[in-house]
């Protein structure tokens, strides 16, 4: 286990990588999916917060935070160049539906661990369509966030002084996610 300062390595990561990202979409280069970036703002707070909330460290809460934090800033960034972001689609509005709705099961989950697996699902579902959209057209993402984001949450499950399902979860899903996207 790793002194849990560590992590803020990997949040400065994190944060490299997410300016490089907002750069590329504010260029047009990078045309993120509204849907999955506003999802994948929400659900990771929700996780950070549930985490804390059943005494995660504030070290061992900021990669999942971080997770949360960063999508919003790149959100945004697709506002101000209106031809970066990707066109929506059913699909992406189907999958932004199911994410929304597990999240409002969230809100009556009253286990810890049911939470994070409804708050995990709903990010997982939120993030098809960049992946479905990485593949389809690989041009349209940069991978460099996706890599120190990996690296983000390798450090973050580097930390954690228990590997329960509340504290893992989150960061291992999106690890995964990050592993998917880049390959």
């Amino acid at each position: 286990m790793l002194p849990q300062q560590v992590v803020i390595i990997g949040a400065a990561l994190i944060f490299l990588g997410s300016l490089s990202y907002i750069r590329d979409t504010l260029r047009g280069k990078n045309k993120p999916n509204r849907v999955t970036w506003l999802m994948w703002g929400i659900s990771p707070l929700v996780g950070a917060a549930i985490a804390w909330s059943e005494g995660a460290t504030l070290w061992e809460g900021l990669p999942i935070f971080m997770s949360g934090f960063i999508p919003i800033l790149i959100l945004t960034s697709t506002f101000l160049n209106k031809q970066a972001y990707w066109k929506l689609t059913i699909f992406d509005y189907a999958c932004g539906f199911f994410s929304i709705l597990a999240l409002v099961f969230w809100l009556f989950a009253d286990q810890p661990a049911v939470a994070v697996l409804l708050a995990i699902t709903g990010d997982v579902i939120a993030g098809l369509p960049t992946i479905r959209k990485s593949w389809i057209d690989p041009k349209s993402e940069s991978l460099t966030l996706y890599f120190l984001g990996g690296i983000d949450k390798v450090l973050g499950l580097l930390i954690l002084q228990s590997w329960a399902f509340i504290y893992s979860g989150f960061l291992l899903a999106v690890l995964a996610q990050n592993i998917i996207i880049i390959c």
